[in-house]
């Protein structure tokens, strides 16, 4: 009776593994990283919660033999801000979120969302228009692989940029001789006006604020929200200076070649979903810390659209300048840069300021 029993229980044992879905199965290790935490940085947090685990999803779906073994790094575990493209090619990272303003020079031409001051508050505009471009421009996706052992997968768009201080803004003059913070390609915008431009990033934006290291930073709700800045800077104006196409995400190159076709199918396809969601999932944190912070006390106030013209015209033409700095570089800087801005025209956008490139 007793071997009966066993062999009952054994049959049972191999028929569950068998029926689970995980019998059977190759697992793939890939390391996935970026600079900013996946709770506050929601261009993470849809890696962490909508990229990663649909991969799996699918792949099970379709009845691959493979999973992938995930192992998160975000927040700057493996690489900081400043790092995670350099990460990626030595294959620290075998895949991640590659954030332009960090990298001003290897992808110099990559921010040239930045190069357009006042640019379309909408980041699905700005993300459809940078998608179209990023198809026209082959530069843009080729530089990867041919200068840093990486695949593009896909890019995405963040939410308009504004300005969040510790003091009130109501007009352009306000900012001038205040010590203002942005990430970097954004810089321009604040100095041109007389305003004292500070370098920063989000992972020490609150306590500079506080500190009063700086009195403002250039910054969109979602991450004014989820930093807590307004916590330390009551007074927050749309200046609509613009939303952002914002990075990249790519894969090291010597662990794509080593991916499977179905998995690689799999990843691209994901990836590419993930701009979408990653812009809805922007608008909806937006909606969510408009309401968080007014509940908190934060003062809220609009330029009106001539404030903004008399910004715009305050600055040198940022667009000419650097599509000549880019064309010097051998990069195709009017083509992106120009294209960029038609594009935002052709989707019915009006710029407070009609830039020209040549």
């Amino acid at each position: 009776m007793k071997t009966k029993a066993l062999v009952v229980a054994l049959v049972v044992m191999a028929a569950s593994l068998l029926a689970s879905p995980s019998w059977g199965q190759q697992r793939l290790p890939i390391t996935i990283g970026a600079g900013h935490p996946a709770g506050p940085a929601i261009w993470v947090g849809t890696m962490k919660d909508f990229l990663v685990p649909e991969v799996n999803r699918r792949l099970q779906q379709r009845g691959n033999k493979y999973q992938i073994d995930w192992r998160e790094a975000f927040g700057g575990t493996v690489a900081k801000l400043e790092d995670v493209l350099e990460a990626i090619e030595s294959g620290v990272l075998d895949m991640g979120l590659v954030a332009y303003p960090f990298e001003p020079t290897k992808l110099f031409l990559h921010n040239y969302s930045y190069y357009v001051p006042f640019g379309t508050p909408d980041p699905m505009q700005a993300y459809r228009v940078g998608l179209k471009l990023q198809k026209q421009v082959p530069y843009l996706s080729e530089v990867f692989e041919k200068q840093y052992n990486q695949v593009f997968l896909a890019t995405t768009a963040i939410n308009n940029y504004n300005l969040v201080s510790t003091f009130p803004v109501r007009k352009v003059e306000d900012v001038r001789g205040r010590k203002i913070a942005a990430a970097g390609p954004n810089l321009p915008w604040v100095s041109a006006v007389g305003a004292i431009p500070v370098q920063g990033n989000l992972n020490e934006a609150y306590t500079s604020l506080q500190s009063g290291v700086y009195e403002g930073w250039v910054m969109f709700v979602d991450g004014t929200w989820g930093f807590k800045l307004f916590e330390v800077a009551k007074h927050y104006t749309f200046t609509n200076f613009g939303a952002i196409v914002i990075g990249a995400i790519t894969v090291n190159k010597d662990t794509w070649a080593k991916l499977p076709d179905p998995v690689r199918a799999v990843l691209r396809e994901v990836s590419e979903e993930y701009g979408v969601k990653q812009v809805e999932a922007g608008l909806k944190k937006q909606e969510r810390g408009l309401e968080a912070m007014k509940q908190a006390g934060t003062t809220f106030f609009s330029l009106p659209f001539s404030e903004l013209q008399k910004w715009a015209d305050t600055l040198p033409n940022i667009p000419q300048q650097k599509a000549d700095e880019a064309n010097a570089k051998g990069l195709p800087g009017t083509e992106v840069i120009r294209g960029y801005i038609t594009g935002l025209e052709a989707e019915g956008f009006k710029l407070p300021r009609r830039w020209t490139v040549k």
